[in-house]
């Protein structure tokens, strides 16, 4: 990838081919969001045992995908999304959220609020190193205590089925002029976290088979297969998708 990541979905019509060609019913990743959803629902109950109200930010919200799945269950939302496309396409699914064209993670951006529960999915792999540093900190400065939870998805996991195919995709790339496929780690991630400030308190990781092996089998099928292989001990680390909960460091 070439510039910045702020500016891939500035075009028109990124973020309609985005959500059409990654989350259409049936596809590989809609299927690994389905059992993301338990484990926001798990961190909302606990959340719940703590206090009375539930503020929400949903980080680079895109399309509101899980933005219009947590403000149902919080008492407040904000999205915030650098890319006026991804907002648009966001407000034909949120109900009662706040969306914000803002960019956080510049120099001397103001902290306009704080929150309990922020998710930040698919935005870290991608994002050029510069700006997962900036993005992070930003993030850290939001959470309201130490019971609050970042949320962050990392979908290029090296340890999952990607270190099989990866060395013929670099070289087809190679050839092709494409850009490298980008790949992070559980432990390259944690060390970017403790950067900023944030530890992990669980990690969750799925995804274990490529998505042309699940492709002939029925939807309820490749769920059921990968929801019980998430919870199979060590099974999870070789998942190529992981989500990993966090929270401000030392607050424990």
């Amino acid at each position: 990838m070439t510039g910045s990541y702020r500016d891939l979905f500035t075009a028109e019509g990124a973020a309609t081919a985005y959500e059409e060609g990654q989350y259409e019913a049936g596809s590989y990743w809609e299927i690994l969001w389905e059992l993301e959803k338990p484990i926001l629902d798990d961190i909302l109950e606990e959340l719940r045992r703590h206090r009375q109200s539930v503020c929400y930010l949903d980080f680079a919200c895109g399309s509101g995908r899980i933005l219009s799945y947590v403000e149902e269950r919080c008492d407040k939302a904000t999205g915030v999304d650098v890319s006026s496309e991804m907002l648009k396409r966001a407000s034909t699914r949120v109900r009662k959220a706040t969306l914000v064209q803002r960019d956080i993670t510049v120099d001397g951006a103001s902290v306009e609020g704080r929150y309990d529960l922020i998710t930040a999915f698919r935005f870290l792999l991608n994002a050029e190193p510069e700006l997962r540093v900036a993005g992070l900190c930003a993030l850290a400065a939001r959470l309201r205590d130490g019971d609050s939870r970042l949320v962050v998805s990392v979908h290029g996991n090296p340890l999952s089925y990607k270190a099989l195919v990866g060395p013929y995709r670099r070289v087809r790339a190679l050839i092709k002029g494409y850009p490298a496929e980008s790949l992070l780690s559980v432990a390259q991630t944690r060390h970017l976290l403790a950067g900023a400030g944030l530890e992990v308190v669980s990690v969750h990781g799925m995804g274990l088979f490529p998505a042309r092996m699940w492709s002939a089998l029925p939807r309820r099928i490749a769920l059921a297969v990968e929801g019980s292989l998430m919870h199979v001990p060590l099974i999870p680390r070789f998942g190529v998708n992981q989500v990993l909960v966090c929270r401000r460091s030392g607050e424990g």
